[in-house]
């Protein structure tokens, strides 16, 4: 995972990672913060279009 001073971080999967709408997922960005001693991290995933019928 890398984390720049802007709050923003990418995270790379060492392993296979999730298939999103056809498409597997290897990075992952989002944001981060610490706030007394903890750290939290939070991605956000598109949601696919509904399927036309």
């Amino acid at each position: 995972m890398e984390l720049d001073r802007r709050a923003s971080r990418t995270a790379r999967l060492l392993v296979e990672g999730p298939v999103v709408d056809g498409v597997e997922l290897k990075v992952f960005s989002g944001q981060w913060i610490v706030r007394d001693g903890i750290a939290a991290t939070a991605i956000v995933l598109p949601v696919p279009p509904p399927a036309v019928r």
